[in-house]
């Protein structure tokens, strides 16, 4: 399986080249994000967008910033691409990760960026139309991408909280990445 999820990255990679897949905001931090009038669902990627890479717990500032917007009623959902099914250690991580977020995870074996994973965190989250919903993510080529293919309203690219545990993948992509967006300027809007 991991070799199948490198391989979803560069096809992933290679797709936002082609296509010119933006953000509609690229922020420094998750802390920085508000959403915009109309969203009402908000999707967050989980290592590097709300926690370091394999941790469990979420980094300075997370919490609170999850539960002033449920106070402010929007409905947030982790949508995860670290399904279970795969090894009782992934397993233990998400039962940890539900404890100290306290908010629903998607984490099933339909990996970012396919439309599928983002439709089942659509229905688990009550969320019946798209252009409602935001994604929160650090992956141009998982987060960025599966939004636009599932038809969300609304797409923030955030800088990855490092951790220095990132899977070796990801030492062949950030880079790519970073040359993609280097034209941009975190807090931009529209990019």
């Amino acid at each position: 399986m991991k070799g199948e999820h490198r391989i979803t990255v560069l096809n992933g990679v290679l797709e936002c080249l082609k296509g010119g897949i933006r953000p509609d905001v690229y922020l420094n931090s998750v802390l920085d994000f508000q959403p915009p009038d109309g969203i009402t669902h908000i999707l967050f990627d989980l290592e590097g967008t709300l926690t370091g890479y394999g941790k469990a717990e979420p980094a300075p500032g997370v919490k609170e910033k999850l539960e002033s917007l449920a106070r402010q009623g929007y409905k947030c959902i982790i949508l995860s691409n670290k399904p279970p099914k795969m090894n009782k250690g992934k397993a233990d991580f998400l039962v940890k990760v539900r404890e100290n977020f306290g908010i629903p995870i998607v984490d099933n074996l339909c990996y970012k960026p396919s439309p599928n994973a983002f439709d089942e965190a659509m229905k688990l989250n009550g969320c019946t139309d798209p252009n409602k919903m935001a994604m929160v993510g650090d992956k141009l080529a998982l987060d960025i991408l599966g939004a636009r293919k599932a038809g969300l309203g609304y797409a923030v690219l955030v800088k990855p909280i490092p951790s220095g545990l990132e899977p070796a993948y990801l030492w062949f992509y950030r880079p790519i990445e970073w040359l993609y967006l280097r034209r941009f300027k975190p807090g931009r809007q529209n990019i």
